[in-house]
């Protein structure tokens, strides 16, 4: 697995986040939980890949139960992402 610190791993992932984000197929609201530790060899919901045991494994929970997992640094990409998202809707709804 890649790193933020790796241009095009972020510019690739960063793609991916933000159009699951805009087409809701990647969920953005506020967590219940979050929960991170090692891996469980389970699919990241940002990049479709293994979190492998040897990295470290983010699970939000939402207040409906639902969870999504996450790499380390998808789960920094997608925390951005879904504050940018929140602020670039804040900021369309102030100037309509």
């Amino acid at each position: 697995m890649n790193s933020v610190c790796d241009p095009e791993w972020d510019a690739r992932v960063r793609a991916i986040i933000r159009t699951r984000l805009e087409t809701g197929t990647l969920r953005s609201g506020p967590a219940a939980q979050t929960w991170a530790g090692p891996g469980l060899q389970r699919t990241c919901d940002a990049c479709n890949s293994l979190i492998d045991t040897d990295d470290t494994e983010f699970e939000i929970v939402f207040h409906d139960g639902q969870a999504v997992r996450f790499h380390a640094g998808c789960h920094l990409v997608w925390e951005e992402e879904r504050h940018r998202a929140g602020e670039d809707e804040r900021h369309r709804d102030s100037v309509a």
